[in-house]
């Protein structure tokens, strides 16, 4: 096994990142309009025109909507209106997954450039190139790891979502982004694949040089990156190929190879 100290890391968000969520699925439905519709089924009428009236989703994690339109509510109240709200949210999505556009791709459809650099890890780790993925996003595992299942891609070796931060004793603004702990989160997932039970000093260079964060939210995302101090990449959703590219090129510089592209 390679050493932990030559790995790198290459971690991203999901939604507008990866994928297009946020094009209309084969039945009109989007991540932003299920969202929409769930908080008007769960929260309430009045819940629902606050939200509209706020600005919508704007890049939150479940939690933190609900704790917005409820704030007089207790802890408890808002864990299970929190978790209602996902489920009613999933059971407009789920079954979308890979249905067909009208120009035959499945949705979500890959934003340009990533399935390139994707596939371009792939065949480095191929060649025993210690590159590892992760994605980090305030969206749900089953239904990431179901968008890459369909897509034929391999999924990420590490993931923290809403999923994974939801249960945790942290309090919310400790377990959505931009807290620094997403990524220490990952970053753990990480040392462990090497039988690591701890990051010493010495090391601490390879979680903040070795490790890249790549998102279209140049505030949550860009912020997220900071507080880590890793690099940030912007993916723009409107023209995500050279993001991608840059991705690919940050992986070659630290992994000494010519290009990502073997």
């Amino acid at each position: 096994m390679s050493r932990f100290e030559d790995s790198v890391l290459v971690s991203s968000d999901f939604d507008g990142t990866i994928g297009y969520t946020n094009e209309p699925a084969p039945n009109g439905m989007t991540v932003e309009l299920a969202y929409h519709q769930a908080v008007c089924e769960v929260l309430g009428h009045e819940a629902c025109n606050t939200y509209s009236q706020t600005g919508g989703l704007i890049n939150r994690a479940p939690a933190e909507v609900v704790a917005a339109l409820l704030p007089d509510t207790d802890e408890e109240t808002q864990r299970v209106q929190t978790e209602a709200l996902i489920q009613t949210k999933l059971g407009y999505l789920l079954d979308q997954i890979g249905c067909r556009l009208d120009d035959g791709t499945r949705w979500p459809r890959l934003t340009p450039g990533f399935p390139e650099t994707w596939e371009d890890i792939q065949r480095l780790r191929g060649k025993d190139v210690p590159v590892h993925t992760a994605v980090i996003s305030s969206g749900h595992t089953a239904f990431i790891n179901t968008f890459f299942d369909t897509h034929g891609l391999k999924r990420p070796d590490f993931m923290v979502t809403d999923d994974d931060m939801r249960g945790s004793r942290y309090a919310v603004p400790l377990r959505v982004k931009p807290s620094p702990l997403l990524v220490t989160k990952v970053q753990e997932q990480w040392w462990e694949y090497y039988g690591i039970n701890g990051v010493g000093e010495a090391d601490l260079h390879v979680l903040t040089e070795r490790t890249v964060y790549a998102g279209d939210d140049p505030t949550k995302d860009g912020q997220l990156a900071r507080n880590s101090g890793i690099e940030f990449i912007h993916i723009n959703p409107a023209n995500s190929v050279p993001g991608w590219e840059k991705v690919g090129q940050w992986v070659a510089r630290h992994v000494g190879v010519a290009s990502a592209a073997v």
